[in-house]
């Protein structure tokens, strides 16, 4: 491998899919870009393992958070048919594993950026949900729906109506929440499920607004590629996005380079003043000076070093019915092994909302 550069204009630390488009952005306008992670496999948390490197990945995870309320349900089995080893190469399992819009923004950077030479994508086939207990498809093109016998008849009829006039209504000054809007329609609550939770991918109170602009970027998509699908996934997994910005970045003349962690980061007057790389073959740490660095949390956040004394601050918001002192002792213990320096202070704002306690706890120093 290559020797890695001891000065650079950007130092990407991981390779999610944000740092990835950020690297590859800049090495496609001819900067110079250092990109590391300290995992073995691109993505971060948009990556995608088979069975095999599933199992290494779990051990690999570590965390200091604790669980509370925490039950198991006990299941004993007559028989249990073990997944043969030969089929653990079969099947992918995605960290995040969000469609993209075929008219979505992220599908028009790919194809805007190029990217999309180095993937392949398939439509999503179907959509399902659960409803009532009950798993099933739901109908989102003209032909699904005709075809579907869980609906009936008037609710085919609704669904159409709806899906063909909604983005054309211009909702009056008492309609306020989407649920409103869809009233308007004489939903079944059968399709009102369709429509939020798989249509517009929303259970919450969504204003008339988002909830049109949700439905809009469906109907868009819908047919773009596929006359029963508004939807494409890539076909090795949603972690494929990531590694394709990061193969662009090095196209264009950017380095990346996997398990080399960074061990450590040194900040003065708000600018990073140098980072120190863990070299795995030879277990010796490279210095890069840098003129920014770009960061995921999971890949800076234990080894961040100021050489000022310039106060810090960190905010959590905690929803919860759990005893006060307790949460803000292991609340206050947690965040000061990731943040550095011991907080001085922590203030305490409380709320109730709806039967519980909203408490807003913020920890750090030199609060006036």
């Amino acid at each position: 491998m290559e020797e890695l550069p001891k000065e650079v204009d950007f130092v990407v630390c991981g390779t999610g899919l944000p740092c990835s488009i950020f690297a590859a952005a800049c090495a496609r306008i001819g900067k110079s870009v250092l990109q590391i992670d300290r995992n073995a496999f691109y993505g971060s948390e948009w990556s995608n393992f088979n069975l095999k490197e599933a199992k290494n990945w779990k051990k690999s995870c570590h965390s200091s958070i604790s669980i509370s309320n925490l039950k198991f349900t006990p299941e004993c089995f007559d028989s249990l048919d073990i997944f043969p080893r030969t089929e653990q190469y079969r099947f992918n399992i995605n960290v995040d594993n969000t469609p993209l819009f075929s008219s979505g923004k992220m599908t028009e950077l790919l194809i805007q950026s190029k990217a999309t030479r180095y993937l392949s994508f398939k439509n999503v086939a179907s959509l399902k949900t659960v409803y009532e207990d009950e798993f099933m498809s739901v109908p989102a093109s003209r032909a699904d729906l005709f075809a579907s016998k869980r609906v009936s008849v008037i609710e085919k009829r609704k669904m159409m109506n709806f899906l063909s006039k909604a983005l054309q209504e211009e909702p009056s000054e008492d309609v306020k929440t989407f649920d409103q809007f869809l009233d308007r329609f004489k939903l079944t609550e059968k399709l009102k499920s369709f429509v939020k939770s798989s249509i517009i991918f929303s259970n919450d109170d969504l204003t008339v607004s988002d909830g049109l602009a949700k439905l809009r970027k469906f109907v868009t998509s819908l047919g773009k590629y596929s006359a029963a699908s508004a939807f494409l996934y890539a076909s090795y997994g949603s972690g494929e996005l990531a590694q394709a910005f990061a193969r662009m970045c090095a196209v264009f003349g950017g380095i990346t380079v996997l398990e080399y962690p960074l061990e450590e980061m040194s900040v003065q007057d708000n600018k990073v003043t140098y980072l120190k790389i863990a070299v795995p073959e030879t277990e010796e740490l490279h210095q890069v000076q840098c003129g920014h660095m770009i960061a995921e949390p999971s890949n800076y956040l234990d080894k961040y070093h100021k050489n000022t004394n310039e106060d810090f601050h960190q905010v959590v918001i905690i929803l919860a019915d759990e005893d006060l002192k307790k949460i803000i002792k292991d609340e206050k213990l947690a965040l000061a092994e990731d943040s550095g320096p011991e907080p001085d202070h922590c203030i305490i704002i409380t709320a109730i909302v709806d039967d519980h306690h909203i408490w807003g706890l913020a920890l750090g120093n030199g609060f006036d």
